[in-house]
């Protein structure tokens, strides 16, 4: 069974490393959650090659813009986004 991964700071440069290594091992690492500051459109670019079942946004109105474009999507806004991320595999 492949372990799940939550990377917080998805779209900076630490965060794109990490799912460089996802993406080379697909069969023992599965993406659960990422989350940005504000970065949505390269948010956006993950959540469509990965599937996450969730997502954190720090800027609120950034987390609004996405949710509307992304209902399917479970999105956390703020710090208690962030929060609710590291939660997750407990």
């Amino acid at each position: 069974m492949p372990r799940r991964v939550t990377i917080l700071g998805s779209t900076g440069s630490i965060g794109n490393s990490a799912l460089d290594v996802l993406r080379r091992y697909p069969d023992k690492l599965c993406l659960q959650a990422l989350s940005t500051r504000s970065d949505i459109a390269q948010l956006a670019q993950q959540v469509e090659e990965f599937s996450p079942e969730h997502v954190a946004i720090m800027d609120e109105e950034a987390a609004q813009t996405f949710s509307l474009s992304h209902p399917d999507l479970t999105v956390h806004v703020g710090i208690e986004g962030l929060c609710a991320l590291s939660l997750i595999h407990i």
